[in-house]
């Protein structure tokens, strides 16, 4: 499909710039029902704001919401 096409280069291009700790993160809060941030904190003995800081600078809440489109289609 054209929207997943034009989708995947994209996620592929913003997770190339993750950091490891960014793609630790991802790698737990880009799945169907992701764990709670306090929990995520205390596996990798970060602060949740950390954890937050994570969340956002590798932009996991716009690639969620991307994939949330294509489910939806």
């Amino acid at each position: 499909p054209p929207a997943l096409r034009a989708a995947l280069p994209l996620a592929d291009r913003i997770a190339g710039g993750w950091t490891v700790r960014q793609a630790d993160v991802a790698y737990y809060m880009l799945v169907p029902e992701p764990p709670v941030q306090a929990s995520l904190a205390q596996q990798f003995d970060l602060t949740q704001q950390s954890v937050q800081g994570h969340v956002d600078a590798a932009g996991i809440d716009e690639l969620r919401e991307v994939c949330d489109i294509l489910e939806d289609r």
